[in-house]
């Protein structure tokens, strides 16, 4: 089975599977973690697909958000988890009125921060600073499981 790393501005996606299988036939495989960079996309989707929504908020001037792009968000556990989520980065990099906005709404205090919200959108769990996989992995586990 081929693994491709696909490079982007946001961390590397990695797509594993053969390039001729169907949806139907890979539909009980992992899928990989995606990046939206629009919220309001986002959001849109997860409620749409009744999906629990991770956000991730960071900058590129933080060490830590940088060593969770490299520790954390690129780590196979995470790329290939199980559970369906729709996976939102916020770069709050420019100190513009609208990262301003993003630090009031969500209740900031530290970069990088991990918000992860169930299917019905409420804050099911949040990491502050720099976590570690199994935390990230047991807080989309809450989320999945919140009725």
């Amino acid at each position: 089975m081929p693994v491709v790393a696909i490079p982007g501005d946001a961390p590397a996606v990695v797509a594993v599977g053969d390039a001729g299988q169907s949806e139907t036939t890979t539909s009980s495989r992992p899928r990989p973690l995606v990046w939206e960079t629009d919220e309001t996309r986002a959001r849109a989707r997860a409620a749409r697909e009744g999906l629990p929504l991770l956000v991730f908020l960071s900058a590129d001037w933080s060490a830590a958000s940088i060593a969770m792009a490299r520790e954390v968000w690129s780590d196979p556990r995470i790329l290939l988890q199980r559970t369906p989520i729709v996976a939102l980065r916020l770069d709050l990099s420019a100190d513009t009125p609208d990262t301003e906005l993003r630090f009031a709404h969500y209740g900031l205090r530290t970069l990088p921060t991990t918000i992860v919200f169930d299917a019905q959108g409420h804050e099911a769990a949040r990491l502050s600073g720099l976590c570690t996989v199994e935390e990230v992995l047991a807080a989309i586990g809450r989320a999945a499981a919140d009725p």
